[in-house]
């Protein structure tokens, strides 16, 4: 819980401030914080990619939110209000965030609420499915534009210390679109 106090804090100002209606969660993981968050009014959905996961949230949150197995690389994205993007992108390659980016683009959604790392002035080498890279969304080649607000995060490690959520508009998404 220490670990998402700002994060808590923010994503509902967010919630409040923007009044988001549906909002997908994606990777919703097994919902340890999320599951303490004020989201009456809101139409949650939590999406991940494991089936057990699904699941097992299902059985015990099945009741108060929905769930479905989703991976955003290949399936479609829901239209809603907010796609909830934290720690995904870290763990795809290059080819798949832009993927995945052009997917939430696409989806007629209003806003991403997204991980990256942004005192880097270059991102690093190409990585395997699942493994790790702290993509910096807004520098090539994903080159996203300038965000509605920032919840500065940090990290668990100080690789991390740049870590932050960033909220976009996704009809802006990017700078030179």
């Amino acid at each position: 819980m220490k670990a998402t106090a700002a994060i808590r804090t923010g994503l509902q100002s967010i919630l409040d401030d923007y009044r988001i209606g549906p909002m997908l969660d994606i990777p919703c993981g097994d919902l340890p914080w999320m599951s303490t968050m004020e989201l009456s009014g809101i139409y949650y959905r939590g999406a991940d990619i494991v089936p057990d996961l699904i699941e097992y949230n299902n059985m015990t949150h099945g009741s108060e939110y929905q769930f479905h197995v989703i991976d955003a690389v290949k399936d479609p994205i829901p239209k809603v209000d907010l796609i909830f993007c934290r720690d995904m992108l870290q763990h795809l390659p290059m080819s798949d965030v832009m993927i995945v980016l052009n997917k939430f683009y696409n989806s007629g959604s209003k806003y991403l609420l997204v991980t990256s790392y942004n005192n880097r002035d270059r991102n690093g080498k190409d990585i395997e499915p699942g493994g790790y890279q702290p993509w910096n969304l807004f520098i090539e080649p994903f080159k996203l534009d300038t965000p509605l607000r920032v919840i500065k995060e940090g990290g668990h490690s100080v690789n991390e210390k740049d870590k932050a959520m960033y909220l976009m508009d996704l009809k802006q998404l990017w700078r030179n679109r």
